[in-house]
């Protein structure tokens, strides 16, 4: 079955077979199961150079404890790979015993299932509670044969620092990306450069003041994307959807959503991860919300004093950001530029990025600790930060804030989730 990793630890293989026009799904499952301590395998992520495909394939599927069918429409009446991978594994299974569980057909869309497949309960990853279901079965039939357990479900850790704190993490049902936000403070808003380079002194971006932050906390290397929007929602509002930039849109920021769309993501994406196996043992409440401006803008300068956060070069936002001079008129897929200081990519540009606070025309009287700035009234306006792919360079600065409408979608507002630290080090 499995084989051992160097420090001689069980790790659970799973392989993955699929189709190629499901690709961008089948990572964003690839990366969830590695968050949760198992070892998949994927032909994109895990076949060398050099590699005989038919040879490799076939050995990964007999060394696999799991096998996972992954069906939509585009792979159920399709002929190919994808058959003969299933084919390989009913041989494997004949070896196994009647009640053991190892090949479990994973709907990533509502689609049938081909009639060889029919006898093995299916699991429906499109549905809110899916992944956390198909955990529950693995870590059943783990138990049941004795094997041992990942160690993981507190979310994988992708790099530790030399002084051995975390810096990056993998949220593992959602395999969303997180990157650690140390507390500290800063001088916010708008400088004389900032206001020599618009051209005037902007009264939204003033007074100039120290904010304290007092409690690290995890945010998103990348805003949302389409694919994580679609697993969670279960459907895609953005404009630059698969049919207009291709097979990659699941990369692609997901736009067109307001403030209060984000609010119910959040709350079900709350919901899920109170529902999984792996979270409802710990007790720990989930804290997922949306950055406060000033969280937002205080990882966005990462250290940084300057018109962006690389300085105050707008000759050089290319190298960062897609805006009006470099985006065709569109949205990129994320991670594609130059992060800042941090890790955090696209803070500036690509899509605006919706906060937790309410809008003020100016800081005075705000929260000098960094926390959401909000009123009583349900209905106020709302606050984006960092500019989009139609933005001129003056919108892209650090200091840059505009109000919006709670209900307001169009195709360059998108958003990044933060969580609280209790969740990940409790």
């Amino acid at each position: 079955m499995s084989q051992n990793n160097p420090n001689n630890q069980h790790l659970i293989r799973i392989f993955l077979s699929y189709t190629r026009a499901d690709q961008v799904q089948v990572q964003q499952l690839y990366k969830r199961l590695q968050a949760e301590g198992f070892e998949p395998w994927m032909d994109t992520e895990d076949l060398l150079p050099g590699q005989k495909f038919e040879y490799h394939i076939a050995k990964a599927i007999r060394s696999s404890d799991f096998f996972f069918a992954c069906l939509s429409h585009n792979s159920v009446n399709r002929r190919g790979v994808i058959q003969k991978e299933i084919s390989e594994a009913l041989d494997v299974l004949q070896e196994k015993l009647d009640e053991d569980i190892y090949l479990i057909p994973v709907r990533l869309e509502a689609c049938e299932v081909p009639e060889r497949l029919r006898p093995f309960h299916w699991a429906d990853l499109h549905d809110a509670n899916g992944f956390a279901k198909l955990l529950r079965a693995l870590r059943n039939e783990i138990e049941k044969q004795h094997i041992e357990p990942p160690h993981a479900a507190e979310g994988q850790v992708k790099s530790i620092d030399a002084d051995n704190s975390l810096k990056e993490w993998i949220e593992p049902i959602t395999g969303m990306e997180f990157v650690w936000i140390p507390p500290g403070r800063f001088m916010m808003d708008a400088t004389e450069a900032d206001q020599m380079f618009i051209g005037f002194k902007q009264g939204r971006e003033l007074p100039r003041r120290e904010v304290q932050i007092h409690a690290g906390f995890w945010l998103g290397k990348y805003v949302v994307t389409q694919a994580q929007w679609l697993q969670i929602m279960g459907n895609n509002p953005s404009y630059f959807n698969e049919k207009v930039v291709g097979t990659k849109w699941g990369q692609y920021p997901v736009e067109q959503v307001s403030w209060n769309d984000c609010q119910e993501f959040l709350s079900r994406l709350r919901s899920i991860t109170e529902a999984s196996s792996s979270r409802s043992s710990s007790g720990v409440e989930m804290t997922f919300r949306l950055p406060s401006e000033a969280e937002g803008e205080y990882a966005c300068r990462s250290g940084s004093e300057g018109l962006f956060y690389f300085g105050d070069e707008a000759e050089r936002l290319h190298e960062y950001a897609w805006y009006d001079k470099n985006s065709g008129r569109k949205t990129h897929p994320v991670g594609q530029l130059q992060p800042n200081a941090w890790g955090l990519y696209g803070m500036h540009g690509n899509v605006w990025e919706w906060c937790a606070d309410d809008w003020h025309d100016n800081y005075e009287q705000a929260p000098e600790d960094g926390s959401p700035w909000k009123d009583k009234d349900e209905e106020n306006t709302k606050i984006l930060r960092g500019g989009s792919w139609l933005s001129p360079s003056r919108w892209l600065r650090s200091a840059d804030r505009i109000g919006s409408g709670r209900n307001y979608r169009y195709d360059g507002g998108g958003f990044r989730m933060m969580c609280g630290v209790a969740w990940i080090l409790s």
